[in-house]
């Protein structure tokens, strides 16, 4: 069973990592939850393929321009297109359903992060005219 798989974690925003493995892709995935990972890695999309080491290459040299580090796995692209160049390569979609927790405050800790983006934003601030803004060091005033 060759597989082809597309990981995200929230721990990395940005980041896809994509990988191959000839065993179990969910022992696989927690093989990969190390201490040197904060969170777990979520499965974006994985397929069967027929030659995963093929694939893997093809993906990485096909968007090797959004490649993190040479030597790592890891792309700084929307996981969507990778998963749309991978289903070229497609003999069966097998993309887990839910995330792959290995110890019990793993969904809590998941949970949390998700929340935790769902809150942030990079829209400017908005302010009022004429309305003061306040720091603990000084004091600045918006003016029209």
């Amino acid at each position: 069973m060759d597989i082809v798989y597309i990981l995200t974690n929230e721990a990395m925003p940005g980041l896809v990592k994509v990988g191959k493995t000839t065993s179990d892709l969910l022992g696989r995935i927690r093989a990969l939850d190390t201490t040197g990972i904060p969170l777990p890695f979520e499965c974006f999309f994985a397929a069967e393929v027929a030659d995963c080491h093929l694939a893997e290459k093809l993906i990485h040299d096909a968007f090797d321009d959004h490649r993190v580090r040479k030597n790592r796995e890891f792309f700084e692209i929307a996981p969507e297109r990778i998963a749309s160049a991978l289903k070229l390569a497609t003999v069966r979609e097998i993309t887990p359903t839910g995330p792959v927790i290995v110890e019990p405050d793993d969904a809590a800790a998941l949970k949390k992060a998700k929340e935790r983006r769902n809150r942030f934003s990079f829209a400017p601030p908005r302010f009022r005219s004429a309305r003061s803004l306040r720091t603990k060091k000084t004091r600045l005033r918006c003016v029209r």
